[in-house]
């Protein structure tokens, strides 16, 4: 990679604190955003110049354009859990194209979306296939892809699965738990080794388009929690066999470039000793 190459990630937080860890170790200049003052050391101790930057307001907002100046945006801010915090960042992704017009140095901008955009339309979805979000966060961010597409750059737009890693062990989510509905539908998930990975496989390649950012394999809600709950000696969980509202989200374009995932197997023991 090349040595000159800055990048620029809002939103420093799971996601994006390795994300940048392992740009660092890849000669990148990086800058990171939190919402939390707390974090800006961490930032500073590990090689990131540290951005304070809370949607909503102006007076850490007038840092971004100094944030910004970089030549990779990575946008790494999923929406909020409150209705308010929703408005709020719908408003930011409007504002964002007027934001960015003057930036000269910005060569491409990475957005990491989610596979929820698709919605559950009972099939095989892919990058081409019509959105359909039922949920509110699905709705706002296929909303904030479509303000995205409008920026006079290249964006490329990574759907990710339901992520998993470090500290997010997949076997807490249902442990205990009986009669879960929907044992038969497929999972979309992804681990945070891989995320990581397509990102930088987007940077190298200046990829503009969609990524569907899934492992490759999808088994039953039943047959992975019930396993993850197992290998992390919590409470089985029991599940309704049934296959409602589902969807199983192929990586189309990640199979086309014949990209190596660490994790391709959800079932596979290793996977449940990474976290």
């Amino acid at each position: 990679m090349n040595q000159v190459n800055s990048v620029s990630i809002l939103g420093c937080g799971w996601l994006g604190f390795p994300l940048a860890q392992q740009l660092l170790q890849s000669a990148y200049r990086v800058k990171g955003s939190s919402t939390r003052q707390e974090m800006l050391s961490q930032f500073s101790e590990a090689g990131i110049q540290p951005f304070l930057i809370r949607f909503g307001e102006r007076e850490t907002l007038s840092n971004f354009q100094e944030f910004a100046n970089s030549e990779i945006l990575i946008v790494a801010v999923p929406p909020g859990s409150s209705l308010e915090k929703k408005e709020v960042y719908l408003q930011f992704f409007q504002s964002l194209p007027a934001l960015l017009s003057a930036n000269q140095q910005i060569r491409q901008l990475i957005f990491i979306s989610s596979t929820s955009v698709y919605g559950e339309p009972n099939s095989l979805v892919d990058e081409a296939s019509v959105l359909e979000p039922i949920e509110t966060n699905g709705k706002l961010l296929a909303e904030v892809e479509q303000i995205l597409q409008t920026i006079d750059l290249p964006v490329c737009i990574i759907r990710a699965g339901g992520l998993i890693g470090p500290g997010r062990n997949p076997g807490r989510f249902f442990a205990g738990r009986q009669n879960i509905p929907n044992g038969l539908s497929p999972v979309n998930l992804i681990h945070l080794t891989d995320v990581i990975q397509i990102v930088l496989h987007a940077i190298t390649v200046r990829y503009h388009g969609i990524i569907n950012a899934c492992a490759p394999s999808h088994p039953s809600r039943s047959e992975f929690y019930i396993l993850a709950a197992q290998q992390a000696g919590l409470a089985t969980p029991s599940f309704i066999q049934e296959k409602g509202q589902w969807k199983q989200v192929e990586p189309k374009y990640l199979q086309q470039v014949e990209f190596k995932f660490n994790y391709p197997n959800l079932l596979d023991p290793i996977l449940f000793k990474s976290f």
